[in-house]
């Protein structure tokens, strides 16, 4: 897996992951990362009428977690390093971690600060 304009075979634990998108913390705690229902020209036009113009996805404890990590000062690996600190039975952490941190780059709800 390798992140948008990142280099070829880069690791994403090297990478300072920021937050890209407008967020909001549930009643329960838990992170909903707010995903615009339209985007571009049509977007700018459209969104300001809609009732409800984002998609919220919502995280469960672990990426409510490591999405307050993604403040674009941490590397995945200090994040990895919090998580299993915070997550102390969870095996393979680093990798879910990099997996995790995939998908949020691939939806590019995450970018690279360095």
């Amino acid at each position: 897996m390798t992140p948008p304009r990142g280099k070829p075979g880069q690791d994403l634990l090297e990478l300072r992951p920021a937050t890209a998108r407008k967020w909001e913390r549930g009643e329960d705690g838990l992170v909903r990362i707010l995903v615009p229902r339209f985007t571009g020209l049509l977007g700018r036009w459209i969104m300001p009428r809609l009732k409800k113009p984002y998609l919220p996805i919502r995280l469960d404890e672990t990426g409510s977690f490591i999405w307050e990590k993604c403040n674009g000062a941490l590397s995945g690996r200090e994040i990895a390093r919090d998580l299993e600190k915070r997550f102390p039975t969870m095996e393979n952490a680093d990798q879910r971690l990099a997996q995790f941190l995939g998908m949020l780059f691939a939806q590019a709800h995450v970018v690279n600060t360095e």
